[in-house]
């Protein structure tokens, strides 16, 4: 029971976001893009989860290293255009509707041509990427269908940070929908039906689907908000340089290196059985990451209009890192769950719990920066995201080099120190530049929730309590004691 105090801040705080527009509007904002995230987030989660265990460990190793490479080529046109539209179009709606349509002009001309010319490019470079780089000569028609995908995505990918900028998060919602639907049924068929071929083959359908309904709705928010597409849009080019470039190359500091690392583990003994096992343990790490990535749009549409509001940068640093404890935390304390999820050959894998317990904790911590990395799109300061994004490459790469053994685990273990000590490495930086309070970093809180976190983990992972009474206790003693120390950091000026 709340007592008379604490029930009291419970009622100061409400009044709070009821009285601020922008709280009120993050709240509203939250509400829509949450709810389509769990819809959409979740049926995209279940179809993957499907594919690896329809395909087994060796299937679903050639599933992610395409993927990766898919998405080598895709960051050069994907989000980092996609981000520029999220950024600008509320900034400049209500100021300068005449801009707001030739930035959008300019972005999807840009995602058209470039999107066009990667795809050619893959199409034609198949052949040696399966054969010489990924010694996996099976893998080229598997790649020639992807470079469809390539192109597909990358319109996809503008034409939601559109909606994002309109704000219409409804429509959002209603596309992701359809799109989780289309994706779990045509995976299912095409996996079922054609193997890992069949799997892209589905993808890219689904994919033609999600690019149709964006069109849709992204040309109802043009008629409702009176804005005319122009191609005179030459004035724009320095958003390209000053705001996208850096946003793309802050993305090509990622994915390359994850390619890179993918690529190395399939070159060695039970390499895509290994990349099977971690890729699909890493989904569940996905799920958090996008459900808590729907935030993004709601922040950044009002972070970019009042840029010095400790509320919401408040939230903006906070929310995502506790919603990661608290979704992580019942996989701790029932890892088999999961495993069940995916069939015997992955959870009777020795390195299953490793693994798992090393990725679930990599997530935390990427989540406690997620609010940083927002912060860097409002102030412009993409190249300071693209210098942290190349020490967490070059680290990830060399760990992972270095290590002996080269397994699930032995991946799993080289993110997790790439950043922890990219973190460590970076965050004095951020607060020496005041891009986050110092006063967040040094809290009493914060230091705690750390402190339990870890002891927790670690006692978890080496203690086997086999009595399900005792962990469904533990389990609910420290969520209640996580949004406890979560909601006083949330309170605390």
């Amino acid at each position: 029971m709340l007592n008379h105090g604490r029930l009291k801040r419970v009622k100061e705080f409400i009044g709070k976001v009821n009285k601020s527009e922008d709280l009120r509007e993050f709240s509203i904002n939250s509400f829509w893009s949450l709810l389509g995230s769990a819809i959409s987030k979740g049926l995209l989660f279940v179809s993957w989860l499907m594919v690896a265990k329809i395909l087994g460990k060796e299937g679903n190793g050639e599933v992610g290293i395409v993927r990766s490479t898919i998405n080598v080529f895709v960051i050069f046109v994907g989000s980092g255009i996609a981000l520029t539209t999220t950024k600008f179009i509320p900034e400049l709606l209500e100021k300068n509707k005449e801009r707001v349509g030739k930035i959008i002009s300019l972005t999807l001309t840009v995602s058209t041509l470039i999107g066009f010319i990667l795809s050619l490019l893959l199409f034609a470079g198949s052949s040696f990427i399966a054969n010489n780089i990924l010694n996996a000569p099976d893998l080229l028609v598997t790649l020639q269908i992807s470079s469809f995908l390539l192109f597909l995505s990358a319109l996809s990918s503008l034409l939601s940070g559109c909606l994002r900028g309109f704000k219409d998060f409804k429509s959002l919602m209603v596309v992701n929908f359809f799109y989780g639907i289309s994706l779990l049924c045509f995976l299912y068929y095409g996996t079922i039906k054609y193997g890992v071929e069949g799997t892209f083959a589905g993808f890219t359908i689904s994919t033609l689907i999600l690019v149709l309904l964006g069109i849709f709705y992204l040309r109802k928010n043009l008629a409702k908000n009176e804005i005319a597409l122009s191609f005179k849009f030459k004035g724009e080019y320095p958003i390209l340089r000053h705001f996208t470039l850096p946003a793309i190359l802050t993305g090509i500091m990622v994915m390359p290196f994850k390619w890179g690392l993918d690529t190395i583990m399939v070159n060695h003994q039970n390499g895509f059985k290994e990349l099977g096992l971690f890729t699909a343990l890493i989904l569940f790490q996905n799920l958090v990451m996008m459900i808590t990535t729907t935030l993004d749009a709601p922040l950044i549409t009002i972070m970019v209009k009042e840029k010095i509001n400790k509320k919401i940068e408040r939230l903006n640093l906070i929310i995502p890192w506790a919603i990661g404890v608290l979704m992580v935390l019942p996989i701790f304390f029932f890892p088999n769950i999961y495993g069940i999820l995916l069939g015997e050959e992955y959870m009777e894998d020795v390195n299953y719990k490793g693994t798992l317990f090393i990725i679930l904790a990599t997530t935390t911590i990427m989540l406690y920066k997620q609010g940083i990395a927002r912060i860097m799109i409002v102030n412009n300061l993409m190249w300071l995201s693209f210098l942290s994004n190349l020490i967490w490459g070059l680290l990830l790469l060399s760990v992972f080099y270095f290590t002996k053994i080269k397994n699930a685990e032995s991946m799993a273990f080289a993110y997790f120190i790439a950043y922890v000590v990219n973190t460590v490495i970076i965050i004095p930086l951020y607060v020496k530049r005041k891009i986050i309070p110092l006063s967040l970093i040094k809290s009493r809180l914060s230091i705690l929730i750390w402190i339990i976190f870890s002891i927790l983990v670690v006692s978890l992972y080496q203690l086997d309590v086999s009595n399900v009474e005792i962990r469904i206790l533990g389990l609910i003693t420290s969520l209640g004691v996580f949004a406890s120390l979560f909601y006083k950091l949330l309170l605390t000026d």
